[in-house]
């Protein structure tokens, strides 16, 4: 099992859609500054 603090750097490749449908490397959000990452599982 990797270790916590590996995770930023795991995630920082991802890539997600913001509102306009437009994709982004999720380490662009925390580049400038720190965040809240919350994820939300739709049912339905």
């Amino acid at each position: 099992m990797s270790d916590a603090h590996d995770l930023p750097a795991r995630l920082a490749g991802l890539e997600v859609l913001d509102p306009t449908g437009e994709a982004y490397r999720l380490g662009e959000a925390w580049k400038e500054r720190p965040i809240v990452l919350a994820f939300v599982r739709h049912f339905g």
